[in-house]
């Protein structure tokens, strides 16, 4: 077996230890320090014509039945007067408090070259020199030792064999991975013909390196149908591993199940799934410092250990991270992190991937090169990636920041980004509070970047979290200013007569999503709510093929009912009420099951509430539910029969929960959810020829959808779907509707009849 590496990442693997120490000061912008560093060797080479810079080396060493490519590039080197190599690197911080911090990297970097320098000049001895540079002052700090050639090549042997050792048992595992793979059969004893021609689809685009969007109705094991066949694809060395992105926690927790399933023909198989640090941290709110949390204090010291016992564990949820984390005192959220670059497949939400501030580097191993992306749930993609790609930049919290008196330097920067935002605000606003901002001033720019430096170089530990806020505020409004194009993003400012607010809002996420995917072996899109494809092609930049699953109808399962005499819009929602107190009546005693209810906005659902009465066998959802609210209203509308639970388009309740097969007789759609007209929904609309679409149809229609899918989740399932509205009888309300949907028009006044129809028919 062959493999390569770089002399920083071995250095890094194999001799990192101590402390976590995220302690924001002394940071360098990476091109600021490559100019630095050349400012440095120019100097020298002023003083010194046999200096000599970034002269690449490489060699190889074997070791447990491996092959190691080595290679890097050496900063500066000389061969007269004496043999010497240079690392240098660049912070503010005192060499001093850098070399405690990171110096058995950075000098296990320098001997490593100076190793392989030593070898290709058969030279006796080298001097070893660290060199740090602060790149506001350009003064240079050394650190020098003399080693003979064989001591340093004795110290490179050693490197490489324990980086081998680890490095072997991982390619070991993953052979014998793949030799059940090719013969492994699908998890389940029970399996429908739809799911293999699925899963068939799925195996041919990862080996055709393919990006395709998939559509399949909710239940019927898109989970299943796209981790085997990349499974497979191992088992045939057509990829390395998996990254399977999710929006939600249930969606991370069936792919966490899939693969136990699937781990139990084929031990070898590892995943792990990746939380967030928030949800995963011991010490909540510290600083991930050793002076402020123990898990931090000595982490790099005992992480090789714990990476070793986690991977042992092959098949990793949290109750796993937290547990090995425990037992060797190391941070469970690194941990996790450390052992993503390592497993077959990794299970995360999508800012992993997407989020240009969050992606990490390591799901795409430099050993684990061939990656299939998975991504669940992406009919929400799109949303989710504007998120990410947006900002705004508030006057309240700049306000708050400089009544804490937190630092005069700071104060005066945000001082001048206020005033920036009056200045911008009074040439756009005339007679509106909302305004497009034409250009933004370069002074913007400057400013955020001497902001963010202000608030690295001091210590954030003691100081209101309105700080941590704003560096990242900074940092995403400085992050954006490569990518910014006037067709994909614009600025708007408002006011709400108060504070005033400027955003960077993206338009269109097609550009950033198909420049991140492209760097995956092959990609697959699925949902359950994919149509029309045009329209999340477009949101997706998608550069591949549509398939549907093609479920056949069955109107004895699923009863879809249109009821086009009852108007929900805005206008009309007053004089509907009373209407839509007779349809829940009605569906409540067509069947003994609960009933789900879902409303465009609280508004509404509130409306409606209070015309049912003091009627305890209805529970609505509130606005700010936490976690145990959530899950006792759950638990409530799983028990008991003829309830209804009255929630809200878009939430937890329509898209993120998987409720008990016989908990739901149907849902009650209460309107397509259009969302309403803002000047943020008309850029996007003028953004494209799809742009109506995409601003106001599919956002609603989506939602719709996804509430829909709440009932009839499993083969055995029957229930009813009512859409209460008018426009869902139109053509271009229709195309977003699943495919092995049968809709019928019922009026109001019928509904009783064919909902009685409905259960008793066969």
């Amino acid at each position: 077996m062959n493999s390569s590496i770089s002399v920083t990442d071995l250095a890094e693997f194999v001799h990192r230890n101590g402390d976590i120490d995220h302690t924001l000061d002394g940071r360098v912008d990476p091109i600021e320090g490559l100019l630095t560093q050349k400012s440095y060797q120019a100097d020298v080479i002023s003083t010194n014509p046999n200096y000599e810079v970034e002269m690449n080396c490489r060699t190889a060493y074997s070791a447990h039945g491996v092959l190691l490519k080595v290679s890097g590039r050496i900063d500066g080197v000389m061969l007269n007067p004496i043999p010497m190599v240079e690392e240098i690197k660049t912070s503010r911080l005192p060499p001093d408090r850098v070399f405690n911090r990171h110096g058995s990297v950075h000098q296990a970097q320098a001997r490593l070259y100076g190793a392989i320098f030593g070898k290709s000049k058969n030279l006796d001895k080298c001097e070893i020199r660290l060199t740090y540079v602060d790149p506001d002052s350009q003064r240079n700090h050394s650190i020098s030792e003399v080693l003979s050639a064989d001591d340093l090549w004795e110290f490179f042997e050693s490197t490489c064999d324990t980086y081998l050792e680890f490095l072997s048992g991982v390619l070991n595992r993953a052979d014998a991975r793949n030799r059940v793979a090719m013969v492994q059969e699908f998890p389940f004893d029970s399996v429908s013909e739809n799911q293999l021609r699925v899963a068939r689809r799925a195996y041919k685009s990862v080996r055709d390196k393919e990006n395709m969007m998939l559509e399949a109705p909710t239940g019927t094991g898109k989970t299943v149908a796209t981790l085997y066949p990349c499974v497979k694809a191992m088992g045939e060395d057509l990829i390395d591993r998996v990254i399977f992105a999710t929006a939600r926690t249930t969606g991370k927790r069936t792919a966490i199940d899939t693969m136990h399933a699937l781990q139990e023909q084929n031990e070898n198989l590892t995943t792990v799934a990746l939380i967030a640090k928030e949800r995963i941290c011991f010490t909540p709110g510290a600083t991930c410092a050793p002076d402020h949390c123990e898990f931090a204090k000595g982490h790099y010291d005992r992480i090789a250990r714990a990476r070793q016992d986690l991977l042992a564990r092959k098949t990793i949820d949290q109750a796993d991270t937290e547990l090995v984390a425990r037992a060797h005192k190391v941070c469970p959220y690194e941990l996790a992190m450390d052992v993503a670059e390592w497993a077959d497949v990794v299970v995360g939400d999508y800012s992993y991937v997407f989020d240009p501030l969050i992606a990490l580097n390591r799901l795409q191993s430099r050993h684990f090169r061939r990656v299939s992306l998975l991504i669940d749930e992406a009919h929400r993609l799109g949303e989710r990636v504007v998120d990410m790609l947006s900002v705004s930049l508030r006057e309240e919290s700049l306000i708050g920041i400089v009544e804490s008196r937190a630092n005069m330097a700071i104060e005066n920067l945000i001082r001048r980004l206020i005033n920036m935002l009056n200045a911008i605000a009074y040439n756009c606003f005339g007679d509106s509070t909302e305004a497009v901002v034409p250009d933004i001033p370069d002074e913007l720019w400057s400013t955020a970047s001497d902001l963010q430096e202000e608030l690295l170089d001091i210590d954030l530990d003691t100081t209101d979290s309105a700080l941590f806020e704003c560096l990242s505020t900074m940092t995403r409004i400085l992050n954006a200013k490569d990518r910014l194009s006037d067709e994909d993003y614009c600025w708007i400012i408002s006011s709400d007569n108060e504070f005033i607010t400027l955003r960077l809002k993206c338009l269109s996420p097609g550009t950033w999503i198909r420049s991140v995917v492209k760097e995956f072996r092959s990609s697959i899109r699925f949902s359950g709510t994919l149509s029309p494809p045009e329209v999340f092609a477009e949101s997706h930049g998608l550069e591949g093929s549509f398939q549907r699953s093609l479920v056949e109808p069955d109107n004895t399962r699923y009863g879809v009912m249109l009821v086009p005499d009852i108007s929900t819009y805005w206008k009309d929602r007053p004089n509907s009420v009373q209407s839509l107190v007779d349809v829940v009546r009605t569906a409540r005693q067509s069947h003994e099951s609960n009933w789900l209810v879902a409303f465009p906005s609280f508004e509404y659902l509130g409306m409606v509430y209070q015309s049912m009465g003091d009627d305890p066998s209805i529970k609505l959802q509130e606005f700010d539910m936490s976690n145990e609210d959530r899950a006792d209203f759950i638990s409530w509308i799983s028990t008991g029969s003829r309830r209804a639970a009255f929630v809200t388009m878009g939430g937890v309740f329509t898209e993120s929960v998987d409720f008990d097969s016989d908990a739901l007789a149907g849902v009650i759609v209460v309107g397509p959810a259009t969302p309403p007209s803002s000047l943020e929904r008309e850029m996007i609309r003028e953004s494209s020829d799809l742009g109506y679409e995409l601003a106001y149809r599919q956002p609603g229609l989506t939602r719709v959808v996804q509430a829909a899918g709440r009932v009839v989740r499993h083969l055995k399932d029957r229930g009813v779907v009512l859409l209460i509205d008018p426009r869902f009888t139109h053509r271009e309300f229709q195309s977003y509707f699943p495919h092995h949907w049968l809709p019928r028009v019922v009026r109001s006044n019928d509904l009783d009849t064919e909902l009685r129809r409905f259960w008793t028919s066969t």
